[in-house]
């Protein structure tokens, strides 16, 4: 078994006199554990870092905020999202169509040039058409997330087949827009065929302590998923309002690239683009209205003027081969000092051994040697004094 192991030892000194021309290393019993050792490191290092590689537990993750481009434009007609006014504890409002109205526009602003040649903001209102939820009109693919939305079927919802895009950085000299959805009193118009609202004062007085229920699609983004790391989620705000007091809110959309390489060992890039609302805000003062005849609330949709930037990267085999070998150059490195320091003694004792032909012993060796030679002694000495007892009773017997 010691032979084995010494025949194992690779970390041995090369010496200037060697004592066997077939052995070109002086290897010891310790150079060979610690060569065995450090094998068993190295196996377990690359089982380890051989898991994470093919595993993808790990990720590096490197995020930026930039400002966004002036062209920035998401088609926020493709996510459902829907609206309503409730109660103050939150419950449908009796006859809520009688008591309240619900209008969405777009407003956008453009650059024009006057006559004169100066240049001016243009503004063009576009009327968003909506009308009652409808599960299996409204949500297509995203149906699973609203189904559970309470008073679904009382909601306003954005009809289906429009493009209603929200691009540009509200207040930048360059196009732009912001969507508006409206919450009025219940105004009646025959245009709209709509006849049957409760007077202002009704409706004002009734309507002076409620919420606003605002659904919609987020994202949220889960670094950890491998193959499908954002995701949209159901998002439900409910927001205070009052027909008293005018309140303006503002939801900012973020847009949001997300890179990954999914290369084991060349690069191979794929992108997402998604949308994140990245905050809100809420303005409050006393105008008796809004620009749409008796409002009192509106949610303003426009984009954020940064933009979010995440690039993901896995453990490539590079970096395998790399952290393996800065492993066992590591080992070797410590094994061949600790056994520069252990085998030097034991190849000089060795030398002497060989050179004079005497056998260098340990001291539990010289001490055992010790006691049999007090037993061979002892030994001795006892048949001697027996001898020469016996002698001297032969002796007296002849006289």
């Amino acid at each position: 078994m010691k032979s084995m192991i010494t025949a194992a030892d690779i970390l041995s000194n090369k010496p200037e006199l060697r004592n066997s021309q077939q052995n070109l290393r002086f290897k010891t019993a310790f150079g060979g554990a610690l060569t065995i050792m450090m094998t068993s490191l190295i196996i377990a290092a690359s089982i380890f870092f051989g898991l994470d590689l093919l595993q993808r537990k790990n990720s590096t993750i490197t995020y930026n905020l930039l400002p966004a481009s002036d062209t920035i434009s998401l088609e926020i007609g493709d996510y459902p999202y829907m609206v309503a006014l409730l109660d103050n504890g939150l419950k449908l409002l009796p006859e809520d169509d009688r008591w309240y109205g619900f209008l969405s526009e777009s407003w956008d602003f453009f650059p024009k040039q006057k006559e004169d040649g100066r240049i001016e903001m243009g503004l063009k209102r576009i009327k968003i058409l909506t009308e009652r939820c409808n599960l299996e009109k409204h949500f297509g693919k995203y149906k699973e997330l609203f189904k559970d939305v309470p008073y679904l079927e009382h909601h306003y919802c954005l009809i289906p087949g429009q493009n209603v895009t929200t691009y540009g950085l509200y207040g930048s000299t360059k196009p732009n827009n912001f969507i508006d959805h409206w919450i009025s009193t219940c105004v009646n118009d025959t245009a709209l065929n709509k006849t049957n609202c409760y007077s202002r004062e009704e409706s004002k007085a009734r309507l002076v302590n409620t919420y606003i229920s605002y659904v919609f699609l987020d994202t949220t983004i889960d670094h950890n998923d491998i193959q499908n790391p954002t995701k949209f989620v159901l998002r439900s705000e409910i927001l205070p309002v009052s027909s008293s007091i005018y309140k303006r809110i503002f939801f900012y959309l973020k847009t949001i690239s997300y890179i990954t390489d999914y290369g084991f060992i060349f690069t191979d890039m794929k992108e997402e683009k998604v949308f994140q609302v990245s905050d809100s805000k809420e303005n409050v003062d006393l105008r008796p209205e809004g620009t749409v005849p008796g409002s009192f609330a509106l949610i303003s949709v426009l984009m954020n003027k940064y933009e979010n930037f995440y690039n993901r990267k896995y453990y490539k085999c590079q970096n395998f081969l790399a952290d393996l070998g800065g492993i066992i150059k590591g080992l070797l490195l410590i094994g061949t000092f600790l056994n520069f320091l252990i085998s030097e003694e034991f190849y000089f004792i060795d030398l002497v051994e060989i050179l004079y032909g005497v056998k260098i012993i340990s001291e539990d060796e010289r001490k055992k040697m010790k006691l049999f030679k007090d037993d061979v002694e002892n030994s001795i000495n006892s048949n001697q004094n027996l001898i020469i007892s016996r002698l001297d009773n032969k002796k007296k017997g002849l006289e």
